[in-house]
């Protein structure tokens, strides 16, 4: 099992294969793959360090694993490499020649637009020296820069990112992700800066680097919380009176009426359910490399980011009462009003037609017509005249209806929203996949 904290994950450091001491860090990506600064290899095969000749051929590293113990070391060779004088490129992919122990976990890398980050709390964890246990360094991500840097502001007292960092993840603490790699510093008399490789540009070297892009933000998340919870709300509101018998009636308009309240609850969750299944979506897929309560938005934290401390409960509670019970409840207002089916009633005089016509049957000033139903109208002259009005068998209450129009909008976007809820489920409970290095990058 990885460790506990995700901080820790598949943090590694590079050594010569003399093993006499590290020259820098790599982030773990697969079992078999670590990611690290192109001129981290050249300092581990004793090369200058911004050497842009070939690698010679067989090189081979040594990589440990600091969190997972002192014994843990793996040798690794080069299965690909891009000559450091590309700063944007100053990335390689070690092939180890055995998979990591499953303790030392892997990290999970993110591509998050940079006004996301704004300000955002950082740590680099960073073990350079052969006999120290390594120190976390913390610092706060600025602003993206050229060369498709990104500059970080050090801001743990006494300390900055030392030589030896470079390759070393950089953890996003409010957003939970490894957001990119250090990869140079610049000493100031004043606030020490560091410069990192942010994911989307690793991604733009690495085509099959594993990664999440996370497209989410705390604006849409509690967007998302508030449209759920008034959904559910409305749905159960609409649900309880077509149950019959001394269900409350919550809402003015669906009391005595078990057809409209059902036609009423059809069009709350047509328009408020598309909006919140959308975000859901897109939750889902920002962290389609996680567990897969993860991939579930946090009910109970205002930080979509946070959703590594859903628990399986949590997670089966949102999605049965945010999710699946709204769209159950749609499914039974549509076999109410389609199914039974409901009354569709027309003013004779709106047609010419004397109460008396035996294609009629009348109950009070509206009446039913043989030939007018939810999909079938009279005529179109008059149809956006309030003619026509839906309501139980007598029509007893009744509002305006629309044939043919309005019935096709209600299941199209009905079956727009569970097709989305079905892609929700199935992106929730599909394990990610990911071949090894050699398949990869080799």
């Amino acid at each position: 099992m990885a460790l506990s904290d995700p901080n820790c994950d598949g943090v590694a450091n590079i050594w010569p294969s003399s093993g006499k001491a590290p020259v820098g860090m790599g982030i773990v990506v697969r079992e078999r793959e670590v990611l690290t600064c192109a001129h981290v290899v050249n300092l581990a095969l004793d090369r200058d360090k911004l050497e842009a000749a070939p690698l010679p051929d067989g090189a081979k590293v040594l990589v440990k694993f600091p969190y997972c113990g002192a014994h843990v070391e793996i040798m690794a060779s080069v299965a690909t490499w891009f000559p450091p004088v590309e700063q944007h490129r100053d990335c390689a992919v070690l092939l180890l020649e055995e998979a990591i122990p499953e303790e030392c976990g892997v990290a999970i890398l993110a591509d998050i637009d940079g006004h996301l980050l704004s300000d955002d709390e950082l740590s680099v964890f960073a073990a350079t020296h052969a006999n120290t246990p390594g120190v976390q360094i913390d610092a706060k991500f600025d602003r993206r820069v050229g060369q498709g840097w990104a500059q970080l502001t050090c801001t743990t007292k006494s300390l900055s990112l030392v030589s030896g960092c470079s390759g070393a993840a950089v953890w996003d603490k409010d957003k939970q992700s490894v957001i990119g790699m250090a990869v140079a510093k610049v000493p100031t008399n004043e606030v020490p800066v560091a410069f990192s490789l942010p994911v989307s540009t690793l991604v733009g070297s690495l085509k099959d680097l594993p990664h999440e892009r996370k497209t989410i933000s705390r604006k849409s998340h509690l967007s998302w919380l508030l449209v759920s919870v008034i959904l559910f709300f409305f749905m159960l509101a609409h649900f309880l009176p077509t149950q019959g018998g001394s269900n409350p009636n919550i809402l003015p308009w669906t009391k005595d009426t078990r057809t409209l309240s059902a036609f009423f609850g059809l069009h709350f969750y047509i328009f408020l359910a598309p909006f919140p299944l959308w975000i859901w979506f897109r939750h889902t897929r920002s962290f389609a490399r996680h567990h897969w309560k993860a991939r579930v938005p946090p009910f109970l934290n205002l930080n979509p980011y946070m959703s590594n401390s859903n628990g399986p409960v949590g997670a089966g509670i949102t999605l049965l009462f945010l999710g699946l019970l709204p769209a159950y409840a749609q499914g039974h207002f549509a076999r109410i009003v389609f199914g039974t089916p409901a009354t569709v009633g027309i003013r004779p005089s709106s047609f010419g037609l004397d109460p008396s016509d035996p294609r009629l049957t009348c109950f009070s000033k509206f009446c039913q017509h043989e030939d007018v139903g939810l999909w079938s109208i009279l005529e179109w002259s008059p149809y956006f005249d309030n003619v026509y009005q839906i309501g139980g068998p007598k029509l007893m209450k009744v509002v305006t209806y629309f044939p043919i129009l309005q019935p096709a909008i209600l299941l199209g976007v009905t079956l727009t929203c569970w097709g989305l809820w079905i892609a929700i489920i199935l992106k929730t409970f599909n394990k990610h996949g990911g071949s090894n290095a050699k398949e990869r990058f080799n």
